[in-house]
């Protein structure tokens, strides 16, 4: 995760239990992945 969020990239959800109940997983389930985005708007505006 730090490598990501570090390059970048934000999570879709500000906590993982809102993942879970967005996907329909139990509480007790761990995640091994986030929904993640990267914004490109911002890095189109780096070159303009």
């Amino acid at each position: 995760m730090a490598f990501y969020e570090q390059n970048g990239f934000t999570t879709v959800f500000s906590t993982e239990q809102q993942e879970k109940d967005y996907r329909h997983i139990t509480s007790e389930t761990p995640l091994n992945t986030r929904l993640m985005y990267y914004d490109l708007m911002l890095t189109i505006e780096e070159y303009r």
